[in-house]
């Protein structure tokens, strides 16, 4: 469940930590998590920004938030926006990332408008290897920076034609080897390696392998792949074969080796993919050098993407600059009515002031007091109050109080019944009991606004544990992994995947 969003009204002025002045253009996008918009700076050349809004509901996730934008704000590569500034909102629970605006369009508004909505390899090939360099350069930072939301619409065109740019570091990561970071931003599904669900996964470079797999196989095939999470149970669940079909399936004319260097890509299994987003680039690059019509772009048929970029862009300068008209208008028109309107309050004023030094007022004001209607002897009747909204601007969700489900246990390949029962919530914080994975005992957990859910349940005596952790979602399901810690809170090796549905324990 993701929080409704209150958006910046077009025209709003926003302020950062230096004083500097920006207005609110427009909306770029907004999600369950944030927006981003296009602002212009007030003082100086009046350049335009694009500034992405994170919710940031607890200090931890601020201080989160604060420590990758110091990281973003070094990296300097051509295919990525600069990061300039962060400042926060603390009362409005908001945090800012101020960065280049980058004018063009992303590949998912370009496939959408392509023939079957598949966009050529030959166009790949040449649009793509920017990112792929960007990549690179954000693995090889020290440490590595793991970008975990790589999709078409994370990946803008410039108008101006320099070649693609990988956007949106709202999910980036730093990578700590045999460390783990909790996060609970988990990607985008059908582009989210396994790693990334449940918000406790070890993510690294291979999880950008991912999801550049993910990527291309959408752009290529026109369809969107399985999400890894619903692969994962239906193959524990007995499906004979992974549910993702191979992209030549999909694309008779796709060579067969770049279809299976896809495959590699979005192995399930983080050890059986590339070990380097270049790696797999490289293998996509030979393999399609191989089939000369791969590489040959059908320019009649489909323009280039730089092409359709620029005249598909969806904030060209002339749009903005007659918003900045029409808003000019605008505060002319607003300035002008609040003057006529303090003069008229004026005048009114002062003839009430006259009309009530009269004689007169004294009498039409007893005439027309009106009369009590309390009984004798009777209490008077109490003003009524206008009643508050329930809970706070951004409730918790409500939990069931029972739930039920399965739990898949990744290192015996063993399917059980998950139970959560008898539920008590008190807003962030709730109680139950639980059975599943062969234990049961008391639970107990936290979530928070944005739907993120943590539990733990006590096992062996005190000596270990399992630790849960997911996201709500649509319909109250659940779903999440899960870990087994020893008594020192370390991870043992053990874990798995479960999923919950509001419903009543099976009778024994």
């Amino acid at each position: 469940m993701q929080r409704t969003q209150t958006r910046l009204r077009t025209g709003s002025i926003i302020k950062d930590p230096t004083q500097t002045r920006y207005r609110v253009e427009a909306c770029l996008g907004t999600g369950g998590f944030g927006s981003v918009y296009l602002v212009m700076e007030l003082r100086g050349s009046g350049k335009l920004f694009a500034l992405k809004e994170v919710v940031t509901t607890t200090e931890r996730e601020r201080r989160s938030l604060a420590l990758e934008a110091s990281l973003l704000m070094r990296l300097q590569h051509p295919a990525l926006p600069r990061v300039y500034r962060f400042f926060d909102d603390v009362r409005n629970q908001r945090s800012y990332l101020l960065m280049d605006y980058i004018r063009g369009a992303n590949l998912e508004e370009l496939r959408r408008l392509t023939p079957g909505r598949r966009i050529p390899l030959a166009h790949l090939l040449t649009t793509l290897e920017p990112v792929i360099d960007a990549l690179d350069y954000l693995h090889s930072q020290q440490p590595p920076v793991i970008h975990r939301d790589i999709k078409p619409s994370n990946i803008i065109v410039p108008a101006a034609g320099r070649g693609a740019m990988l956007v949106d570091f709202g999910l980036a990561k730093l990578y700590i080897p045999d460390g783990m970071t909790t996060t609970i931003r988990q990607g985008t599904p059908g582009y989210a390696a396994p790693e990334q669900y449940g918000g406790r996964g070890r993510t690294d470079i291979r999880t950008d392998v991912y999801g550049l797999g993910a990527t291309l196989y959408t752009l290529l095939t026109g369809q969107f792949p399985c999400d890894a999470f619903e692969r994962v149970l239906l193959l524990q669940n007995g499906a004979e074969r992974d549910p993702l079909r191979p992209a030549h399936e999909l694309v008779p004319g796709l060579p067969r080796a770049v279809s299976e260097d896809l495959q590699c890509a979005l192995a399930l299994n983080s050890q059986e993919r590339f070990a380097s987003v270049r790696e797999f680039w490289r293998a996509v690059v030979s393999h399609a050098r191989l089939d000369p019509e791969a590489t040959t772009a059908p320019e009649e048929a489909t323009p280039s993407l730089e092409a359709m970029a620029a005249s598909t862009e969806l904030f060209p300068e002339r749009k903005v600059q007659e918003n900045l008209r029409q808003a000019h208008r605008r505060r002319r028109r607003l300035v002008l009515s609040a003057l006529i309107l303090a003069l008229v309050l004026t005048l009114v004023a002062g003839a009430v002031a006259i009309g009530l030094s009269s004689p007169l007022h004294s009498l039409v004001a007893r005439s027309l007091a009106p009369r009590s209607s309390t009984a004798p002897g009777s209490a008077p009747a109490k003003a009524t109050s206008q009643v508050p909204l329930a809970g706070d601007a951004y409730p918790y969700p409500a939990l069931f109080a029972d739930y039920v489900g399965t739990a898949q246990d990744l290192l015996t390949s063993t399917r059980t019944l998950l139970v959560l029962s008898h539920l008590q919530q008190h807003q962030g914080r709730f109680s139950g009991f639980f059975s599943g994975l062969g234990q049961s005992g008391p639970c107990s957990g936290t979530l928070n606004q944005q739907g993120v859910i943590h539990f733990t349940v006590s096992i062996y005596g005190g000596k270990a544990s399992l630790v849960f952790e997911g996201m709500i979602k649509v319909g109250s399901q659940m779903a999440g992994s899960f870990e087994v810690h020893d008594e020192n809170n370390r991870f043992t090796g053990e874990s798995g995947l479960w999923s919950l549905s509001p419903g009543f324990p099976p009778s024994q």
